[in-house]
């Protein structure tokens, strides 16, 4: 389970990175003030967005890992 949360930890990051890159390309094409706060809210939008995808993956992740180690406990009782 380890892996599993080191994988996405590691998928979020790099997402992240892309993201900040496009945007900072992408900002230093617009001078005005106004834009750049825009791109500054956007940059946290989708970071607000990762974080959350990342959980519910991660989530989802331990959900399937406690399932199968009730299975195994249950197959043992048996």
């Amino acid at each position: 389970m380890d892996q599993a949360a080191v994988g996405s930890r590691s998928t979020f990051d790099f997402a992240h990175v892309n993201v900040d890159a496009v945007l900072r390309k992408n900002s230093r094409r617009d001078l005005s003030n106004h834009h750049g706060l825009q791109i500054d809210g956007l940059r946290e939008a989708i970071w607000i967005n990762a974080a959350g995808s990342a959980a519910i993956a991660q989530n989802a992740l331990e959900s399937e890992a406690a399932k199968e180690e009730g299975e195994g406990l249950s197959g043992a009782l048996a």
